[in-house]
């Protein structure tokens, strides 16, 4: 997916989150609805009723992510932290409030990227938005992580950090932390 790199304070790294790119909510496949012989809002209900099967029950396969660090001069793989696969059809978010935004005939759907951009901190944890809705602060090279539950996939922008303040963008809102 198209998102953009980081690279490490020393330049020694680039990290880049990898993952293909979500879909679009299913309420809004024409082709689902004809496939299935069903409405919208039904679409939409199983949808949400099949959660994290859901592409498994259209027979595609899960949404494969991590977040990967190379070396800049010969592009050999530094270290790869595996993220859970995400199973659903659309982002986070998109489908939960597709009905509802198509029917004030506004933007009806987010379609954000795979990955929002990474961010370092200074203690070279990576901070990531993902299409799950997950906010991943991995440690580099470690294979551990922590997330934060934002409910919505995430813009591009990725965070923005400030003295004591740390910002993160979703589809859905805005989180600010102190520290």
């Amino acid at each position: 997916c198209n998102s953009w790199p980081v690279v490490s304070p020393d330049g020694k790294s680039v990290i880049v989150p990898t993952g293909a790119f979500v879909g679009s909510p299913t309420a809004g496949e024409t082709w689902i609805q004809q496939a299935l012989h069903a409405t919208r809002e039904q679409i939409h209900n199983l949808s949400m009723a099949l959660g994290d099967k859901e592409l498994a029950f259209y027979h595609a396969q899960d949404k494969k992510a991590a977040v990967q660090a190379y070396d800049p001069k010969t592009g050999e793989l530094q270290w790869s932290t595996e993220l859970k696969p995400y199973g659903r059809y659309a982002a986070r978010g998109d489908e939960e409030g597709y009905l509802q935004r198509d029917a004030r005939h506004t933007r009806n759907q987010c379609l954000p990227a795979q990955f929002g951009a990474p961010t370092l901190s200074g203690d070279g944890k990576v901070y990531v938005g993902r299409a799950d809705g997950l906010l991943y602060a991995v440690e580099s090279g470690t294979g551990s992580f922590q997330t934060f539950d934002a409910l919505a996939g995430f813009l591009h922008p990725g965070t923005s950090w400030a003295p004591g303040l740390m910002a993160v963008t979703t589809c859905d809102g805005l989180f600010v932390w102190e520290y």
